[in-house]
């Protein structure tokens, strides 16, 4: 069977038991809280959907936001000795010219988003500036 990249997207980004905002209707702005209750599928037509609580059936996850309640981001500032030993693989500000991916730039430093010590912060750091996913 073949590796379905977005299918391990949704599984990462919606374990069994997280919290999450349903949005019945793509959109607007009413939401019903749940939690994820199953691992995540593809339809036949392409949908990738899953279980929630309170809800019989199953939704697409690109109705789902992920909720972050009680979300501690404590940062470890990159390209520093406790960041490395950490296995930060975020660029130095110096290599920003040559480095090729998804990154954020704070405070004078650059977090990326496949840096094992920091892609939830940068996630996160997304999700507030713009919003759920779409």
């Amino acid at each position: 069977m073949a590796s379905d990249p977005m299918l391990a997207l949704a599984r990462t980004s919606f374990p069994i038991g997280m919290p999450v905002k349903y949005y019945p209707v793509d959109g607007e702005a009413r939401f019903i809280r749940a939690n994820i209750r199953s691992e995540p599928w593809r339809l036949g037509h392409g949908a990738i959907v899953i279980k929630i609580t309170g809800i019989t059936g199953c939704v697409s996850v690109e109705h789902l936001e992920r909720v972050m309640e009680g979300l501690a981001l404590n940062i470890i500032a990159p390209n520093t000795p406790e960041a490395h030993a950490a296995g930060c693989t975020c660029p130095d500000p110096a290599d920003r010219m040559t480095w090729s991916g998804v990154m954020l730039s704070c405070g004078g430093h650059l977090f990326s988003a496949s840096c094992p010590v920091h892609r939830h912060a940068v996630q996160a750091e997304v999700q507030r500036r713009f919003g759920r996913p779409q």
